[in-house]
């Protein structure tokens, strides 16, 4: 049964997990979350974008629960998108680990969220109207649930956790920078576990640099 919950229960072990988690740390006012068979499967829900992270019980029950909140777009595994039989009209990639760390001297620049909206924007990166993306960063940032790394008018990386993170902007216009910002962020956070949600036309970047594709996930949009 799909329970309303006010504190989601994942464990941080894959991407759309961390994304729920940091969802709750920073909008937990607002979102929506809730645990199907007891936090098996979770699922969180924000300005229409819904995410869907674990093991789904009963994917009917599921299936006529997303028809009845009609989001507007679902992140989750492909195993789950498969299930509700959305994989063929979804975006996939592949989610890659790597659980090593780095020490670098290099400091990032300290950008405004325009000057990180410019850079990911020249870099021909998915972005919503800028009034959005600057309240979400600042806000992400002063919560101290994002971070960045960056080099001015270049490259930037971007991501969100603590413990475990998620690398979810990571643009550069110069050979070289990516892989600076990279892994001055990871220096800089010294995580456990860094994921990154990458399409197959940049997973040889990140292979190059200690990743492994542990897994698929995709994004449905209406």
């Amino acid at each position: 049964m799909i329970r309303l919950v006010k504190r989601p229960k994942v464990s941080l072990d894959c991407a759309e997990a961390i994304r729920i988690n940091e969802i709750f740390k920073a909008y937990g006012d607002y979102a929506m979350f809730w645990h199907q068979d007891g936090g098996k499967a979770v699922i969180s829900m924000l300005d229409g974008d819904m995410i869907v992270s674990g093991k789904v019980a009963d994917y009917q029950e599921l299936s006529y629960f997303i028809a009845a909140l009609a989001p507007k777009s679902i992140f989750s595994n492909t195993r789950i998108l498969e299930g509700l039989g959305l994989l063929k009209n979804s975006l996939t990639v592949s989610v890659m680990l790597s659980e090593e760390n780095y020490y670098v001297k290099e400091k990032s620049a300290v950008l405004s969220s325009k000057d990180v909206y410019e850079i990911l924007k020249k870099a021909g990166f998915e972005l919503p109207d800028y009034n959005y993306f600057a309240t979400d960063f600042c806000l992400r940032l002063n919560r101290g649930r994002l971070n960045y790394f960056a080099i001015p008018e270049t490259a930037v990386a971007i991501a969100i956790g603590k413990k475990n993170i998620l690398v979810n902007g990571m643009v550069s216009l110069k050979k070289g920078c990516g892989r600076e910002c990279l892994m001055g962020l990871i220096s800089r956070l010294r995580p456990e576990k860094t994921f990154v949600c990458a399409r197959k036309s940049v997973e040889g970047f990140y292979l190059k640099n200690g990743f492994k594709t542990i897994y698929e996930a995709g994004y449905w949009r209406k």
